[in-house]
C-alpha cells in the first residue's frame, strides 16, 4: 500500500468528508423542511429576506446556507446573498424528478434509531428496528407515526421517478393486455408504462391509504378506461386476471416465507400464460454496485427482515411459490428485471 504523504493527507481529507456525512445530510433534510431551495428558484436573495419568510433567525440561517454553499448546494453570490444551484435545484418540490421528499425522510427516527443498535443485528441477524419497537416498519407506519408513512410513500415515488423509464424500456410490455402492479405506491412506474405502451391497460393495486393518495392525484383521470386503482392486502389476494404481474422493489422488503406467499398469490391470480415481473437490484457477490445502493441495503439490514438478493436467492423464492425464472433482463439503470412464468410453462 503506498502510504506517501501526499496520498495519505488526500485519504484524511476523504475519510473525514465521509465521517461527517450525516451532517451534511441533516444540513440538507434542514433546508428542505424551510423550503429554501424553492424561496430560491426564482433568483438570489438576501438572508435577511429568507429568514423573514422561513420565520428563523438570520444568523443560525446564514450558518445554514454557508455550510451548504461550501457543499456545492447554493452560492453566496455577494456577502450575505445566495443564490440556487443545481444541487438545490433538484430538491425544490416541483422539479421534475425531484428528490424533496426523498430528502425528508432521511433523518426520520424510524431511519436514525437502528443504527444505534447496528450492532444488536449484527450479532443476530435481526433487523434492529423491530427489536427497537417491537413491530416492524409498516406497522410503525400505521400506528406510530402515520405522517411518517405518508413521507415515506412520496419519497419512494420520488426514487422511482429515477428508474420508471429504463424499467419501461427494459422490457416490451406492448403484448400485454392488462398489467397489475403489486405494491406500486402512487403509480409513477405504471403511470409511466402506460404512457410507452398507449393500448396497455393497467391496474395499480396497493393498501387504501396509498390508493387514497393515488386518488388525490386523480391519476386515473390521466388514463380514461385505461387505469383503474385497487386497495387491498397483497398477502391476502391480488386482482385477478392480468397478463403481467409487476413487483418493483417489494421482494427486499420482507423475508423469504412472506416473499413466497407474495409471489404465490400473483401466480393464483395471473392468467394461465401470465408472467411475473420482479424488479430488483440484484447482489452480485465480489461486482461493486454503486455506494448508494450498497449503503441503503447495508440499512435494510437494520430495518428490514431481508433486504437485496442474488440472482439465485430470487430463483429459489420463485420456485417455492410454483414459479420458474425465465430470464433476467438488465435495464439502463440499476434495476434488473427477472421475469417468471408458471413452473409447469414452456413460455
Amino acid at each position: 500500500m503506498d502510504t506517501n504523504k501526499t496520498n495519505l493527507e488526500a485519504t484524511y481529507a476523504e475519510v473525514m468528508d465521509d465521517i461527517v456525512g450525516q451532517m451534511k445530510s441533516e444540513a440538507i433534510r434542514l433546508a428542505v423542511q424551510l423550503h429554501l431551495p424553492d424561496l430560491l428558484k426564482d433568483g438570489p436573495k438576501r438572508v435577511a429576506e429568507l429568514a423573514q419568510a422561513t420565520g428563523t433567525q438570520k444568523t443560525p440561517l446564514y450558518r445554514l446556507l454557508y455550510a451548504l454553499a461550501c457543499c456545492g448546494y447554493f452560492e453566496e453570490i455577494e456577502p450575505g446573498v445566495f443564490a440556487q444551484t443545481e444541487r438545490s435545484y433538484v430538491l425544490c418540490a416541483d422539479t421534475p424528478r425531484s428528490l424533496h421528499s426523498f430528502a425528508l425522510m432521511h433523518g426520520e427516527t424510524w431511519q436514525v434509531q437502528p443504527w444505534r443498535e447496528a450492532l444488536w443485528t449484527m450479532q443476530t441477524g435481526q433487523p434492529a428496528l423491530q427489536h427497537m419497537f417491537g413491530k416492524d416498519l409498516w406497522h410503525y407506519f400505521a400506528e406510530d407515526d402515520p405522517m411518517a408513512g405518508e413521507r415515506f410513500n412520496r419519497a419512494m415515488s420520488s426514487m422511482s421517478r429515477q428508474y420508471d423509464q429504463a424499467i419501461a424500456q427494459g422490457y416490451d410490455f406492448s403484448s400485454a393486455e392488462t398489467i397489475v402492479d403489486v405494491g406500486g405506491g402512487q403509480g409513477s412506474l405504471l403511470e409511466t408504462i402506460l404512457q410507452t405502451y398507449p393500448t396497455v391497460k393497467g391496474v395499480l393495486f396497493d393498501q387504501a391509504s396509498v390508493i387514497d393518495m393515488a386518488q388525490r392525484r386523480q391519476l386515473a383521470d390521466k388514463f380514461p378506461g385505461r387505469l383503474q386503482l385497487v386497495s387491498g392486502n397483497f398477502f391476502e389476494t391480488v386482482p385477478a386476471g392480468g397478463d403481467i404481474y409487476l413487483l418493483k422493489q417489494i421482494i427486499q422488503d420482507w423475508d423469504d416465507m412472506t416473499c413466497i406467499q407474495i409471489l404465490s398469490r400473483c401466480r393464483e391470480a395471473m392468467k394461465p400464460d401470465g408472467r411475473i415481473l420482479v424488479s430488483e437490484e440484484i447482489i452480485v457477490p465480489g461486482k461493486k454496485i454503486p455506494p448508494i445502493a450498497a449503503l441503503i441495503d447495508l440499512q435494510l439490514q437494520f430495518i428490514l427482515p431481508s433486504g437485496k438478493r442474488s440472482e439465485a436467492e430470487h430463483s429459489s423464492l420463485l420456485e417455492a411459490a410454483g414459479l420458474r425464472l425465465n430470464r433476467v433482463l438488465p435495464t439502463a439503470s440499476t434495476y434488473s428485471i427477472l421475469e417468471a412464468v408458471e413452473a409447469g410453462n414452456a413460455v
